[in-house]
């Protein structure tokens, strides 16, 4: 049997998040200029005062972006990145599920007739209730011709990208993030991750993925006896207490012995 090669992608090449990345409070309600802050640093602090990502313009000179926005948007040097929504994936599979019942059955029917069948490319007429959002639809590409994506060239290409899909993200949210939740075209989104693979949510999804990591306190080493001095050690306090315990019952018989006797 002939083996069949696996491709793993090497995981230094992976683009990664950076720390200056991480950073960012970004909201997706408004205009590049407003929605984005800067925290002092990639994890969440209740009392950290965020910077604004936009500098106003001032009499000591014109408007500006945070320098931030020139730092690495990934640990290594990236020109070119695919960005995808995580919500939708997770809402493309929570709607085929709640809709599998009306859908199911002819589906499988339709794709038995015709192999290159393509659910999302079918006939209103037949009746299939089909999910709204192709994931493979929303998919941007963002490049550079410097040495390396900086964040200010990436959040300009996806923030307008993002907005201009906001009310599908909101509608996804609604199924991913639990049904019953209050999300509507005035909710706060907010982008809990952000750098190539996006996850929006609200500002506690933010919160929760900049937590953090927990690191357990490790005190200091104590020196350990070795094994034959802590059995001798043992079999010491164990011959004191086994010396005690005859003591005090020596003592016990001898006060009964001088106790006077009735007459």
């Amino acid at each position: 049997m002939e083996a069949i090669d696996i491709y793993t992608p090497d995981p230094a090449l992976i683009p990664r998040a950076s720390d200056a990345s991480k950073r960012l409070f970004w909201t997706l309600n408004g205009p590049l200029e407003s929605s984005i802050q800067v925290s002092p640093s990639p994890y969440y602090e209740p009392e950290a005062v965020m910077e604004a990502y936009c500098r106003p313009a001032t009499d000591d000179g014109p408007a500006s972006w945070h320098p931030v926005s020139e730092e690495n948007l990934f640990t290594m040097a990236h020109q070119t990145v695919k960005v995808r929504i995580e919500n939708f994936a997770g809402y493309e599979q929570l709607w085929s599920d709640l809709n599998w019942e009306d859908s199911g059955a002819k589906w499988a029917a339709l794709a038995r007739d015709d192999p290159d069948f393509d659910p999302y490319d079918h006939d209103p007429d037949l009746g299939i209730p089909i999910c709204p959002i192709n994931v493979d639809d929303h998919i941007l590409t963002v490049t550079t011709t410097e040495d390396y994506l900086t964040i200010h060239e990436y959040v300009s290409a996806v923030h307008p990208w993002l907005m201009s899909i906001r009310e599908i993200i909101v509608e996804a949210l609604w199924y991913t993030n639990g049904r019953g939740t209050s999300w509507t075209s005035e909710s706060k989104l907010v982008v809990a991750r952000g750098a190539g693979s996006i996850h929006v949510g609200g500002e506690k999804d933010w919160r929760r993925s900049h937590r953090k990591p927990y690191v357990p306190f490790i005190g200091p080493m104590q020196p350990r006896p070795p094994v034959e001095e802590r059995m001798m050690a043992m079999a010491r306090e164990r011959i004191r207490v086994l010396e005690e315990a005859k003591a005090r019952e020596r003592e016990t018989q001898g006060a009964d012995t001088e106790a006077p006797g009735l007459e």
